[in-house]
């Protein structure tokens, strides 16, 4: 019996650790707040034939997980529904000390491709 308790506790831990995400809820909507601004590209990117150039003026879409965020960029004059996104930025838990997210890691690696309109 006693060892069935152990054993339980173990699991539920384990379960509890392993669904934990490296974003708490209270960071989301900081990095959220990117979502609002218009950028300009400081170097060129592109997926397939879509290619966004630098000094073009974009808007980002931010789509977060368990272990990883990603970061997308469309033109700023084109509607959301209506744009084909590309894949700005990719960082995973492991790219963070501890595992833990940290928004001033975040900023830097996204400040090195974009920068805010003024």
């Amino acid at each position: 019996m006693k060892k069935f308790i152990i054993f339980s506790i173990l699991i539920s831990v384990s379960f509890t650790f392993s669904c934990s995400s490296f974003i708490k809820d209270e960071q989301i909507p900081q990095i959220k707040k990117y979502e609002n601004g218009i950028y300009i590209l400081k170097k060129d990117i592109g997926k397939n034939n879509i290619r966004l150039l630098k000094g073009d003026e974009i808007k980002l879409y931010l789509h977060t997980g368990d272990n990883y965020i990603k970061v997308y960029c469309y033109p700023a004059h084109i509607d959301f529904l209506k744009s084909n996104r590309i894949l700005l930025l990719y960082l995973f838990d492991d790219d963070f000390e501890k595992n833990l997210f940290d928004r001033k890691i975040f900023s830097e690696k996204l400040n090195s491709i974009i920068k805010s309109k003024k």
